[in-house]
C-alpha cells in the first residue's frame, strides 16, 4: 500500500489563489507532466489537490491509483468529490468497494451523490443496489444522483425501476432522469414499458 505523504506547501511568490489558477491551467494541459501532477496532491491547497487528482487517476500506475484511493479520506470534500468522479470516470475496479461504500452510506450528501454517479460508470456489483438505497433517500440531492445513475448505468434490470419514476409525472424532478434512461436503453425497456402501459392507472 502505498501512504499519501505529507503535504507541501507553496512554493513561490504571489497570491494563493492565482498560483492554484496557474497550475490548474497547467495540469489542465493535453499533456501534463507526470512529476508535476504528483507534486500537485501533496499541496497544502485543497483547491489544488482537486484540480491534481483527475489527472492523477489518468497517469494509471498502481503507486498513482494507490495514492489517489488514499485521497478519498482527504479532509476536502471537494478533494474527496473530485478523487471520486475521477475514480468512476476511468472506471477505476479497484476503487469499486469504497465508491459503493460512499453511494451507500456516507453522511455528506455532495460525496454520496458524486459516489452514486460513480458507481453508474461503473456498472455491475453492488451499483444498482447502491443507487436503489439513494432512491429512497429524504435528500433531493441524492434521490436526483440515484436517478441520474440509474439512467446511466444502462442495465435493463433498471428499466421497471426508470418506469415507475416516469410514473410520478412530469413535476417530479426524478422524471427528466428516468425519461433519458429509458431512451438509452431502447428496446430493452420495451418488454417492461409494454407492461406498464398495460396497467390501469400508470402515468407515463
Amino acid at each position: 500500500h502505498v501512504h499519501h505523504r505529507q503535504r507541501q506547501g507553496a512554493v513561490g511568490a504571489g497570491p494563493d489563489d492565482q498560483h492554484v489558477v496557474r497550475l490548474g491551467g497547467r495540469l489542465g494541459a493535453a499533456h501534463v507532466d507526470g512529476h508535476e501532477v504528483r507534486a500537485a496532491t501533496l499541496d497544502s491547497r485543497p483547491a489544488l489537490r482537486a484540480v491534481a487528482v483527475p489527472r492523477l487517476v489518468e497517469l494509471g500506475t498502481q503507486d498513482d491509483v494507490a495514492v489517489a484511493l488514499a485521497m478519498l479520506d482527504d479532509p476536502s470534500a471537494d478533494v474527496q468529490v473530485a478523487t471520486i468522479e475521477a475514480l468512476g470516470r476511468l472506471r477505476v475496479e479497484a476503487a469499486r468497494e469504497v465508491l459503493v461504500s460512499r453511494a451507500r452510506m456516507s453522511e455528506d450528501p455532495r460525496v454520496r451523490a458524486a459516489a452514486l454517479g460513480a458507481v453508474a460508470h461503473l456498472g455491475g456489483e453492488g451499483a444498482i443496489d447502491a443507487i436503489v438505497l439513494g432512491l429512497a433517500s429524504p435528500v433531493a440531492s441524492i434521490k436526483i444522483a440515484a436517478a441520474r445513475g440509474l439512467a446511466q448505468v444502462g442495465d435493463p434490470s433498471a428499466a421497471p425501476l426508470l418506469i415507475s419514476l416516469l410514473g410520478q409525472g412530469r413535476g417530479s424532478d426524478l422524471y427528466e432522469a428516468a425519461r433519458q434512461g429509458l431512451e438509452a436503453l431502447g428496446e430493452a425497456a420495451t418488454p417492461d414499458l409494454l407492461r406498464a402501459v398495460n396497467t390501469p392507472g400508470h402515468r407515463a
